[in-house]
């Protein structure tokens, strides 16, 4: 379903801003986890997010 949503936000928005918000779909997991379900955030886990965050930005180069 999320990839469904992903191209039918393609319709209306720029590639990149689509990337974007793909990208940080890991952050706002891991954030919204700790929030409402009190689940510890790992090293590994926020090294996988911003490496996800990271690779977009290096690609925007």
């Amino acid at each position: 379903m999320y990839n469904a949503l992903q191209y039918l936000a393609l319709r209306t928005s720029t590639p990149l801003n689509v990337t974007l918000v793909a990208s940080s779909l890991p952050l706002w997991v891991l954030a919204l986890g700790r929030l409402f379900f009190a689940v510890p955030v790992t090293r590994a886990q926020l090294a996988g997010a911003l490496l996800s965050m990271a690779g977009v930005a290096s690609a925007r180069r």
